[in-house]
């Protein structure tokens, strides 16, 4: 009876070795690349979707001014710095200038607040909107846009803290 279940365990175990893909030594261009969730988006567009798995396959195109690291810490992104005012009402970011866009535009402070329009709107109905959603979110939390500082800098005001 052990011998079987060594023969086993062993069977098992070298089956199971076989199936690891190991990584390239040089990175590979093109081909298709095939990644499976456990829920098919809903929609690709993050401005429309508040769903986890669009989420995470839009994380793949889609970038934001700082990242958030595993240990819950911001590291730089698009913007490659960023303060906030000691009141918390203020957040200045200081963006990256070797970004552009599929079409060959440069990324800059009115695309982040072209982005922030966008989804402001009533008409986008968009999840992430803060306007869709005036009795669960108050009012005082959405942001003014009171100053882009300049092409590569933009300043976002609040009415209050968001610390």
């Amino acid at each position: 009876m052990k011998k079987n279940n060594l023969l086993v365990s062993g069977v098992a175990i070298a089956l199971l070795a076989s199936n690891v893909a190991y990584a390239e030594d040089k990175p590979v261009s093109g081909g298709a690349l095939r990644w499976g969730v456990t829920t098919e988006p809903s929609c690709f567009d993050p401005h429309y979707s508040s769903q986890q798995a669009a989420f995470f396959v839009a994380r793949n195109y889609i970038d934001s001014l700082i990242a958030k690291k595993a240990d819950g810490t911001f590291a730089p992104w698009l913007a490659t710095e960023w303060s906030i005012s000691t009141d918390g009402k203020e957040y200045t970011y200081k963006l990256r200038e070797d970004v552009v866009f599929h079409d060959g535009e440069k990324f800059d402070a009115a695309a982040v607040k072209a982005n922030y329009d966008f989804v402001k709107k009533p008409e986008t109905r968009s999840p992430r909107s803060r306007c869709s959603r005036p009795t669960i979110v108050p009012k005082w939390s959405r942001p003014m846009w009171s100053n882009w500082c300049c092409r590569r800098r933009i300043r976002v005001s609040w009415s209050r803290p968001r610390m």
